[in-house]
């Protein structure tokens, strides 16, 4: 998956360079992925609540900020675990 992955995105580039630097890229990713993200995260909340498995209050703000890989207890109870890739 990573393998094809890198492919894709380097020979994408070698068919449209840009000139940006690191935080230009990061600025135009995190646009366009943390608002699905922030949104996906509020029903996940409410189902999570609905179901009485609510983790704590650590671990949700830590996803809420997308650093829910810094800690692995964070990791376990994450409420979107298909989501590890995201965190910084």
């Amino acid at each position: 998956f990573f393998m094809l992955s890198g492919f894709v995105l380097f020979t994408a580039h070698l068919r449209r360079p840009k000139e940006e630097g690191v935080f230009e890229y990061v600025i135009r990713r995190s646009v366009s992925i943390y608002p699905l993200y922030a949104f996906s995260l509020l029903p996940a909340i409410i189902f999570a609540k609905v179901l009485g498995h609510v983790p704590c209050i650590q671990a949700l703000v830590a996803q809420s900020f997308l650093v829910q890989a810094w800690w692995p207890g964070w990791t376990e109870q994450a409420l979107q675990s298909h989501c590890w890739f995201l965190s910084a």
